[in-house]
């Protein structure tokens, strides 16, 4: 088995070596040879409209060269990687369609998102039903998602994979002494009006990193942070009280990376409970559930968890160790391991 990773990182990160990164260590301990390729480019972008214009076209070539790379140079490379459709959309332009190499392509985190406007979800739906076509997997990060994706596309051939989301976090040591506070961050999915609602009464600060949310007005106690990426977003979250999480969809998956990152911080996190956020934490044990739409249990939430630091300490600590365990990078890379190495079984077998 000879996989490829498409894995891009953002320029201010870039090592040019990730041979000492937990992706790469688990893979030498699953003794998996792959190769990895860096870009380095940023997605990070304050409207998505550049993101679409810049972000987007850069990853694009970025995996069209890489693709001609492995049909020129690694022509032994039978399982192709990647983490978004714009990275596996060359591998199917170029070894699917035109020179028919059986490689498998493995779609890590797919996520598809409805659109109001027909049209635009017509051509949508028709885009990613041709693409799936051509990946062998599909890893989704809710069970709710695998089995949607199945009805909505029609592929019942276990294309769909659950695996909890996974990620790696740099933790940065808490040297703050100002005024405590609780902090939310994200764009998609959130329900920021009715968090606003929630704070407006109560005497603690909140701070919301966010380019997706510019009401008219705000309470006092309440600062946005626009732009605030990066090492700026993760000093936020390592200084924070608690983390407090809004979601205004019931069904869709959302506001997972936050979670997980507060998660490894020993942050304790109250979040709305909805499909997906049950399927990782448990209430009042690694974070604490509130229902959805409901602004009077968000407002009690943070109310009670701020007047009982105990029940925080035990609630963040529990939250860390649950990390560790199921949501690390660790743990991430060892599941897409086992896939891995079931696909290279199956490939063999067919032959």
């Amino acid at each position: 088995m000879n996989p490829v990773f498409f894995r891009h990182f953002e320029s201010k990160s870039q090592s040019g070596d990730a041979s000492n990164s937990p992706f790469c260590r688990v893979l030498d301990e699953q003794q998996i040879p792959y190769k990895i390729f860096f870009g380095g480019f940023t997605l990070s972008y304050s409207r998505r409209i550049w993101l679409v214009l810049f972000g987007w076209p850069k990853l694009f070539l970025f995996a069209f060269f890489r693709t001609l790379y492995c049909l020129l140079f690694r022509r032994q490379t039978d399982i192709y990687v990647a983490w978004t459709h714009l990275e596996i959309l060359p591998a199917i332009l170029i070894n699917k369609i035109l020179l028919r190499k059986k490689i498998k392509i493995v779609l890590v985190g797919f996520i598809y998102t409805r659109r109001q406007n027909n049209w635009k979800q017509r051509l949508r739906y028709t885009y990613f039903h041709w693409l799936l076509k051509y990946v062998d997997k599909a890893i989704v990060h809710t069970k709710l998602e695998a089995y949607d994706y199945r009805q909505l596309f029609g592929f019942w051939d276990k294309k769909f994979v659950y695996h909890p989301f996974g990620t790696h976090v740099n933790l940065i040591p808490n040297n703050y002494d100002g005024e405590s506070y609780l902090f939310s961050a994200g764009r998609s999915g959130r329900d920021y009006p009715l968090l606003l609602s929630a704070i407006e009464n109560l005497p603690y600060k909140l701070r919301i990193a966010t380019d997706a949310f510019y009401p008219e007005s705000t309470p006092e106690n309440v600062e946005l942070l626009h732009s605030c990426y990066g090492g700026d977003y993760l000093r936020q979250l390592t200084d924070c009280v608690m983390t407090v999480i809004p979601l205004s969809q019931r069904w869709i998956s959302s506001g997972q990376m936050v979670l997980l990152e507060s998660m490894a911080m020993g942050k304790p996190v109250i979040i709305t409970a909805n499909e997906s956020t049950v399927e990782y934490v448990s209430h009042d044990y690694d974070a604490w559930l509130v229902p959805i739409y409901d602004v009077n249990a968000f407002r009690d939430a943070i109310d009670y968890l701020m007047n009982h630091p105990e029940i925080r300490e035990r609630i963040g600590a529990q939250a860390q160790q649950s990390f560790r365990e199921k949501y690390s990078m660790e743990a991430a890379t060892k599941r897409l391991c086992q896939l891995l190495k079931q696909i290279d079984n199956s490939t063999e077998t067919e032959k």
